[in-house]
C-alpha cells in the first residue's frame, strides 16, 4: 500500500528557472546546472519508485516516498530526508537512498566510495 506518493519537482525546477532572469548573468549557467542536476535526480527517484512500487504494493508493504522528517524545528532545523521507506508486516523497515551519478564513480577495496569530478 503506498502511503506517501513521489513529490512533484515541478514547482522547484520552475522556481530556478524564474530566477535566472534575476541572476547575475556570471551566475546563470550555475542555476542551469543545478537544474539538471535536480531533474537528473528525480528521473533517478522516479525510476526507483516505479521499481519499489511494482514489487511491494500490496497488501503485506507500507510505502512512503520523499519522508521529510525535521527535528527540534523551533531550535535548529534538523532535517532529514528519506528517498524511499518500506515497512512489512513485521514493522522491518526498508530505507532505499537513490543516486544518481554521471561523473566517475569509484569503490575502493574497504567498500568506500570515491567520485571524481
Amino acid at each position: 500500500m503506498i502511503i506517501k506518493s513521489r513529490t512533484d519537482i515541478k514547482t522547484t525546477v520552475s522556481e530556478l528557472e524564474n530566477m535566472k532572469s534575476e541572476v547575475d548573468p556570471n551566475r546563470i549557467n550555475e542555476v542551469e546546472k543545478e537544474i539538471k542536476r535536480i531533474q537528473s535526480g528525480s528521473k533517478s527517484e522516479d525510476d526507483s519508485a516505479y521499481l519499489i512500487n511494482f514489487h511491494y504494493d500490496n497488501d503485506r508493504y507500507a510505502i512512503i516516498h520523499n519522508l521529510r522528517i525535521v527535528y527540534n524545528k523551533e531550535q535548529s532545523n534538523q532535517v532529514a530526508q528519506i528517498d524511499h521507506l518500506v515497512i512489512n508486516r513485521s514493522l522491518q523497515c526498508f530505507v532505499f537512498e537513490t543516486k544518481s551519478v554521471s561523473e566517475k564513480l569509484e569503490i575502493t577495496e574497504d567498500g568506500e566510495f570515491i567520485r571524481y569530478f
